[in-house]
């Protein structure tokens, strides 16, 4: 007995899976293929949107193995002189399949509630782990409330999403103060490795069929880290410290120091190698040329004395720590002085002082985006727009007729002033050079 060519198609069910038709001899039979779309990325029996390659992929994998499957029962059918209908295909594909079938798709509460619980039978979390998991579930919660859809799945999460969701956990009246804080992104972040911890777990037991986007998109705080002004650098260097029982407040007070000097952050501390990042220029000048541990770009900064001094002083193997320890601890010390706002400083703060106090003694803005490695002068003004929006005000207030106080800055040393500008002058011709090798 001959049989008709098989026919496949794909339809989306109310519940957002795509269900498969197989259709033969008058008969048909259908089965969820466990991949979910929404409305919007399903047209006329396609996928559509940027998951619509993805998608395909799989429907078209999955009608290929339908294909062998019928093929294999219509070459074994035909040479027992029986017929086989539709549903036995697809009971036969489903059993041969049965490890790859997709299970019915699970919200992200769900998920990351098994997660959890998961996580406490196998001992790898204690129970105040799964309160502090459970709040973050709680809060998360609270934004699919805000969108009236406590179902959603991991599939349907994307950067919007994400940003949307962010931004919610950073506004919203939390009861924990850490979370009310826009600075603490700590906070913020670890809820989105709680969220790719629960996606690559739902993926594992085929909840879901993708992985959420990356999100590191944390800018708005950027210009929220604390910088020291040249005063406060002097008072932090000239602030004794052997009246303190700690000897490891010295250690980070110059580790600060020098990220000052440098625009080094703890990262390319840690990869600093004198031998290889310690160059000397044509005329003598030794300068700082070194990639940038996060980006790659270069850094080029001549070795200012007070970084040269500490460089001597731990005969050059910088006093390096634990970061979070550091962090406190220049607190403290911030505190000491008199710094406004010192419980905002953290060792990373050692760059930003960096970048302003070149800014703030006349160094071009292109030459410290050079000094500090940025890849686009955009980041640069993003970065530094309070200052460059007070020099722009500084330079034009004779203009309008408009009185104008002098800045605190001003009051940086002249003479170090005229020997930053000097340094300028090398630095712009190192970098030419460079260039032109």
């Amino acid at each position: 007995m001959s049989m008709k060519k098989l026919n496949i198609s794909y339809s989306r069910h109310k519940n957002g899976f795509l269900y498969c038709q197989i259709y033969f001899d008058g008969t048909k039979a259908n089965f969820s293929t466990g991949i979910k779309v929404n409305e919007r990325e399903w047209l006329n029996g396609k996928p559509k949107g940027k998951n619509s390659v993805q998608v395909q992929k799989k429907l078209n994998s999955l009608k290929a193995e339908l294909q062998k499957c019928f093929d294999y029962l219509k070459m074994k059918n035909e040479h027992e002189q029986t017929v086989f209908t539709p549903q036995e295909l697809k009971d036969f594909y489903l059993k041969k399949h049965i490890n790859n079938a997709v299970k019915p798709q699970k919200s992200v509460l769900d998920i990351l509630s098994e997660l959890t619980e998961s996580k406490l039978s196998e001992g790898i979390i204690k129970p105040q782990s799964k309160v502090r998991s459970q709040t973050k579930i709680n809060n998360i919660k609270r934004y699919f409330e805000s969108i009236d859809n406590l179902r959603i799945g991991f599939d349907e999460i994307d950067y919007s999403f994400l940003e949307k969701m962010i931004k919610f956990l950073r506004e919203e009246n939390f009861t924990t103060k850490k979370i009310q804080a826009p600075k603490k992104n700590t906070y913020l972040k670890k809820y989105i490795q709680f969220l790719t911890e629960g996606n690559e777990y739902a993926l594992q037991k085929g909840y879901c069929n993708k992985m959420i986007p990356k999100y590191r998109k944390f800018k708005s705080d950027a210009s929220e880290t604390h910088y020291l002004m040249m005063n406060e650098l002097k008072d932090l260097i000239n602030l004794d410290l052997s009246k303190h029982n700690d000897s490891e407040l010295s250690k980070v007070r110059d580790l600060f120091v020098f990220m000052a000097y440098t625009g080094f952050l703890w990262s390319d501390c840690l990869a600093f190698n004198p031998k290889e990042h310690i160059i000397t220029s044509h005329d003598g000048t030794k300068v700082f040329a070194k990639p940038r541990v996060k980006t790659g770009s270069y850094q080029h900064i001549p070795v200012f004395p007070e970084a040269k001094r500490i460089l001597e002083k731990y005969n050059y193997q910088l006093p390096l720590g634990t970061e979070q320890i550091y962090n406190k601890k220049i607190k403290a010390i911030c505190e000491l002085i008199g710094v406004p706002n010192a419980k905002t400083v953290t060792m990373r703060s050692g760059r930003r002082t960096a970048g302003m106090i070149w800014l703030y003694s006349g160094i071009r803005l292109e030459v410290v985006s050079k000094m500090l490695g940025h890849k686009n002068l955009s980041t640069t003004q993003r970065h530094y727009a309070k200052i460059l929006n007070e020099s722009v005000l500084a330079e034009t207030a004779h203009l309008i007729n408009l009185p104008h106080e002098t800045p605190q800055v001003q009051s940086i040393d002249p003479n170090e002033m005229i020997a930053l500008m000097k340094e300028q002058n090398k630095l712009l011709k190192l970098i030419a050079q460079n260039q032109n090798q």
